[in-house]
């Protein structure tokens, strides 16, 4: 919870929970069109001509794959701009991270820095190492 305050623009949070939302709805959507359109397929043709009449199996199917493409489309769409802004923030919080451990290194005192275990690889490779499990979390 403490790194929450580190994410910079709150309203990408908010835009990609709303597109992974959108991305996730997607697939019963899917599953009911597909069983629209495999219902349609299994009625015997002579009853749907009795019935409905000749052009509306082409109509109904036509209508059903539409629809399948534009529940495709919307699934591109939200994957997408979920993650957008998703690794947007992650790259936002990654910076954050990394430019307070930076100034933290500033601050201390020059002897600090002679010690073995203080040496500048060592600072470095700790920067790099700790702000990569940071962005690994988000």
């Amino acid at each position: 919870m403490k790194v929450f305050k580190y994410n910079s623009p709150k309203y990408l949070l908010f835009v990609g929970c709303f597109f992974a939302i959108v991305s996730g709805a997607t697939n019963p959507i899917f599953g009911v069109i597909f069983s629209k359109v495999m219902t349609l397929l299994t009625v015997p043709y002579s009853l749907l001509r009795r019935w409905k009449g000749e052009d509306y199996l082409q109509e109904e199917i036509s209508f059903w794959c539409l629809m399948i493409t534009f529940v495709a489309l919307a699934t591109g769409l939200g994957v997408m701009l979920r993650t957008i802004a998703f690794g947007k923030l992650g790259e936002n919080l990654t910076y954050s991270i990394r430019n307070i451990l930076y100034l933290n290194i500033l601050e201390k005192n020059i002897g600090f820095h002679d010690e073995r275990e203080n040496n500048a690889s060592v600072l470095s490779a700790s920067m790099a190492t700790d702000s990569a499990y940071i962005y690994g979390c988000t």
